[in-house]
């Protein structure tokens, strides 16, 4: 587990490295369950610890939580075109659909088509 960075550990690492950063035109989203789904649903500490706190102490100018697809909508509405360091954190619950597949992308891929997509707006 150490030497693959998964998980919380690694997250909250990232929100470090981000939050640091100075940058003014990101919004962080993460899909918090709770559970490292993917290999059984083992609980993490992501259910228990405030990450919208933690966050705003590494650096975020502002953080939310949403429970719901229209406090989403109304948070995107709030924060589109700000020049700020925004973090969304959007609670779920466990479960997947039955026929929900790997990825099948690398992430670099993923990178590209994405970067291509907003080039395209």
């Amino acid at each position: 587990m150490f030497g693959r960075r998964r998980g919380p550990f690694n997250a909250y690492g990232s929100l470090a490295v981000i939050g640091s950063s100075g940058a003014a035109n990101l919004i962080h989203i993460v899909f918090n369950n709770g559970a490292h789904e993917s290999v059984g649903g083992l609980p993490t500490v992501a259910g228990r610890v405030n990450l919208c706190r933690t966050a705003e102490s590494l650096g975020y100018t502002s953080a939310y939580r949403v429970h719901s697809c229209e406090e989403l909508s109304h948070i995107l509405e709030i924060v589109k075109g700000q020049k700020e360091l925004v973090f969304i954190e959007i609670l779920t619950a466990i479960g997947s659909r039955p026929d929900l597949g790997r990825p099948f992308l690398s992430p670099k891929e993923n990178r590209l088509n994405f970067m291509k997509y907003l080039a395209e707006e």
